[in-house]
């Protein structure tokens, strides 16, 4: 039976109505993504949904209603209110299923429509990507050394006919790689033990961490500025600028050392791999 999982709003009732979701979800304890506070089911572009899950869309009220607030208030008060984000992961576990966003790699079962000529590894094709998200729900016990290999090692074109080899080697297969690490340390052990050579360094860099999930003492930099994180607060290391609201800001000397207290929502881009840890969370 689906559970309940989360509701949405979607709009702003100006010209189209508002927007109800309901998400709906049949294996939500045992996902990894669900975990995290991810959902694959959230509407967003070229979000390929998920399998596991459903929603059900319920039409609401523009502003010219006299139901519009009524309806909004009554979603937005809902416990289950936006509860999930996007998932930025490449992989995650889902029961007896493996989530791999593949991106320029195309893998799909084979069917009975299928030209013979046409070489699978186990039972899958592996091909140049298709249009929109290229994804594969993967039963675990397909999951073997040599697809996984088969994928990692692929070498896909774009439909001029470009090589995103190293694009793909480089920019996905570390990340794909990584998130098996984390989410299927089993699988990503076995996988390795076989083929050391992809074994690789982690690397975080240009990613979002969320502040509060840093170690304290670590230095950042964010828009150029200096901050140290102490546990609670964020401080800057120079002095800079006190902000328009401050009832000082006008004053001649409008420069002073300035503490934040970090919040859930607050996150840093990566700059050095060194500020990361296993406690570290990504957007």
């Amino acid at each position: 039976m689906m559970e309940k999982i989360s509701v949405n709003l979607y709009g702003d009732g100006s010209k189209k109505a508002l927007e109800g979701e309901i998400i709906y979800c049949d294996r939500a304890d045992q996902c990894s993504f669900y975990q995290q506070g991810k959902c694959l089911q959230c509407r967003a572009l070229f979000n390929p949904g998920c399998k596991f899950g459903r929603s059900e869309i319920v039409r609401g009220y523009t502003k010219r209603a006299a139901k519009f607030y009524e309806f909004r208030d009554r979603w937005m008060k809902d416990p289950l209110y936006n509860k999930f984000s996007i998932p930025k992961a490449r992989v995650a576990v889902m029961g007896d299923h493996l989530f791999m966003a593949t991106g320029l790699v195309y893998v799909r079962k084979r069917n009975e429509s299928d030209e013979k000529w046409r070489r699978d590894v186990n039972g899958y094709l592996i091909m140049d990507p298709g249009f929109g998200t290229n994804y594969l729900f993967l039963p675990i016990e397909d999951a073997t050394n040599e697809l996984l290999k088969a994928i990692f090692s692929f070498h896909p074109s774009n439909l001029m006919g470009d090589n995103l080899s190293n694009r793909y080697r480089k920019d996905i297969v570390p990340d794909l790689l990584q998130d098996l690490k984390d989410c299927a340390p089993e699988i990503y052990q076995r996988f390795t033990a076989e083929f050391p050579e992809y074994i690789y360094e982690p690397n975080y860099i240009g990613k979002e961490v969320y502040v509060n999930s840093l170690k304290p003492g670590t230095r950042f930099t964010r828009n150029g500025q200096a901050w140290i994180y102490d546990g609670e607060y964020v401080c800057s290391e120079e002095e800079m600028y006190i902000g328009v609201y401050s009832p000082w800001c006008f004053q001649e000397s409008s420069k002073s050392m300035i503490s934040l207290k970090v919040n859930d929502k607050m996150t840093v881009k990566v700059e050095s791999n060194d500020i990361i840890d296993e406690n570290s969370r990504f957007m």
